[in-house]
């Protein structure tokens, strides 16, 4: 069975052509990667907590900051609200 493509006026015209902005582009790329969803959330979380996280508190220990304060603030951070 062979599939048609149904084209419109509005697809043949060829001076009729519509920039998008950066806005735009974002919206369409996040909107294309909601298949994917768990994937960026799960990247977030190691990111977040397997990377950024240690760096801050091994800059804070490393630069003489108070670091029981801080991985205390941390520690709740990642509690449920």
């Amino acid at each position: 069975m062979a599939i048609q493509k149904i084209q419109t006026s509005e697809a043949l015209s060829l001076g009729n052509t519509t920039e998008l902005n950066l806005m735009q582009k974002f919206n369409a790329f996040a909107d294309a990667q909601e298949k994917i969803s768990i994937v960026w959330w799960l990247l977030s979380l190691i990111l977040i907590g397997g990377f950024f996280l240690p760096l801050t508190f091994l800059l804070v220990y490393s630069l003489g900051g108070p670091t029981a304060p801080f991985l205390a603030i941390s520690m709740i951070s990642f509690l449920p609200a």
